[in-house]
């Protein structure tokens, strides 16, 4: 009889723990609203991933093919920032659609009239 130095249900240190998973990883939000429809995805993604790299993940941009990376502006709960911001547990990522007037020159011509 062969009596191994360790119980065989001992856990590797090289296997995926569930415990220190979760600290490796942060849960956002991804939302992109039409006038006829409203996504709000939920990601589980790793802790060091920047806003690309989220919304490369979430597949969004096939979804959507009005949306182009040239044409990417986003938020991050509600402020504008650059799409290399790094994220945090919680956040909810916002993509904007192109203005289709200027509010500027609106109210210009409407104080014309």
């Amino acid at each position: 009889l062969i009596k191994f130095a360790t119980p065989w249900w001992v856990l590797s240190r090289h296997a995926p723990n569930k415990f220190i998973c979760k600290f490796m990883t942060i849960t956002i939000e991804i939302a992109y609203a039409l006038p006829e429809k409203q996504m709000l995805l939920s990601l589980i993604i790793p802790k060091q991933s920047t806003a690309h790299e989220a919304i490369i993940a979430s597949e969004i941009l096939k979804q959507c093919p009005e949306l182009t990376h040239a044409s990417l502006t986003i938020g991050i709960f509600g402020k504008k920032c650059a799409l290399d911001a790094p994220l945090r547990q919680g956040d909810r990522i916002e993509i904007y659609r192109p203005l289709i007037h200027d509010p500027k020159q609106a109210r210009r011509q409407r104080a014309l009239k």
